[in-house]
C-alpha cells in the first residue's frame, strides 16, 4: 500500500533547484558544502541503467533533463513540469509529434556544446534503435519509449519526438528522475564510473564504499547557480550510525524516503533546528508471506 513518508530537509537544497523553482522561495546564501547521506554505494553512476534512488540521489545534480517536475510542488502533474535543457515545447500533428526548442548556452562538463544530437543519442540508445553502436548493459526503461516512432534532430537546438499514436504521458516520463540527457561524444560504458553532464555539479571524487563528492560547475547555464560550493555524500550503511551523524551535525540531510515518522520525530526532538516536512510517495511496501510452512 502507499505510505506517507517523512523527510528531513535543509534550505541549502535550493542550491540545486531549477531557476523557476528556486525563484519562488527565499534565496539561500551562496557557499558551503552540503553533507548528504547514502545508505549504500550506487551500483553504477549510469542513471539509464539503474533502478535505484541510490544512483539518482547523488547523480541527478550532475545531469539535466529536457524538462523536470517542479521540486517545490508537492503533487507532480503536467501542470508542474518546468523547463531545463528545453526552453519550450509543443505538441503537433494531432498529438503525435512533441517538439522541443533547446537552450543555446549549455556546455557539457568537458566543454563540448550541448545540441539536439545529444538528445537523439540518449533516447535512441534507450530505445535500442538499429543504428546505435553500443547498447546499455541493463535497460530497465526501454518500454517507456515503445510508442516513439523516431526522434529527429531537426536543427542544433530543435528535436522532435514522433509517436505512433498520441501519448500525453510521454512528457511526464521525460520529467522523471530517470530521463537525463547523456553526451553523444562519451561512450555509455564510461558513464558507469564517471559523470559528464550539463548539471550544476561535477564529480570531484569517488571513494568506493566511502563517499561521493561533487563540486560546483562554474560554467552552469543558469547564471549565479548553484549556490553551494559542493555536495558530499557519505556512505553510511547502518541506520543508527546515520542518525547519530545527523544529530551530531556531521550530516545535513538524511537519505530520502527512508525516514519513518517515529525516527523523524525523535531526531527532531534531539535537534530542534532541523526542518521536518511530510511528503507523499507512491513507493510500495510489500509483505511476502510463506504459506507453505
Amino acid at each position: 500500500m502507499n505510505r506517507r513518508d517523512w523527510k528531513l530537509l535543509v534550505l541549502a537544497l535550493l542550491a540545486i533547484l531549477p531557476v523557476s523553482a528556486a525563484n519562488s522561495a527565499q534565496a539561500p546564501k551562496p557557499g558551503g558544502i552540503l553533507s548528504a547521506t547514502l545508505i549504500e554505494a550506487p551500483p553504477s553512476f549510469s542513471l539509464h541503467e539503474e533502478v535505484t534512488i541510490s544512483t539518482v540521489w547523488p547523480m541527478m545534480p550532475c545531469y539535466n533533463n529536457l524538462v523536470l517536475f517542479d521540486p517545490l510542488k508537492k503533487q507532480e502533474s503536467l501542470e508542474t513540469i518546468i523547463p531545463e535543457l528545453a526552453e519550450k515545447w509543443a505538441w503537433q500533428d494531432g498529438g503525435k509529434s512533441l517538439v522541443f526548442s533547446l537552450r543555446k548556452d549549455v556546455k557539457w562538463h568537458d566543454g563540448q556544446p550541448f545540441t539536439s544530437k545529444d538528445v537523439k543519442h540518449t533516447f535512441d540508445t534507450v530505445r535500442e534503435t538499429p543504428d546505435i553502436t553500443v547498447k546499455l548493459r541493463v535497460n530497465p526503461r526501454k518500454l517507456w519509449y515503445e510508442n516513439v516512432e523516431s526522434i529527429d534532430a531537426s536543427g542544433p537546438q530543435s528535436v522532435i519526438f514522433r509517436l505512433k499514436r498520441p501519448q500525453p504521458s510521454l512528457l511526464l516520463m521525460l520529467a522523471s528522475g530517470y530521463a537525463p540527457i547523456y553526451p553523444a561524444h562519451v561512450p555509455v560504458s564510461e558513464l558507469r564510473s564517471k559523470c559528464v553532464g550539463t548539471g550544476p555539479f561535477k564529480l570531484k571524487e569517488y571513494r568506493q564504499g566511502e563517499l561521493i563528492e561533487l563540486v560546483k560547475n562554474p560554467d552552469y547555464f543558469v547564471k549565479g547557480r548553484p549556490y553551494l560550493d559542493g555536495i558530499r555524500y557519505t556512505i553510511i550503511k547502518e541506520r543508527g550510525t546515520r542518525y547519530s551523524a545527523l544529530q551530531a551535525g556531521r550530516q545535513d540531510i538524511p537519505f530520502p524516503w527512508e525516514v519513518a515518522k517515529t525516527i523523524a520525530e525523535t531526531t527532531k526532538r534531539a535537534l530542534p533546528q532541523l526542518g521536518l516536512v511530510e511528503a507523499s510517495t507512491n513507493v510500495n511496501d510489500h509483505i511476502l508471506v510463506n504459506l507453505t510452512r
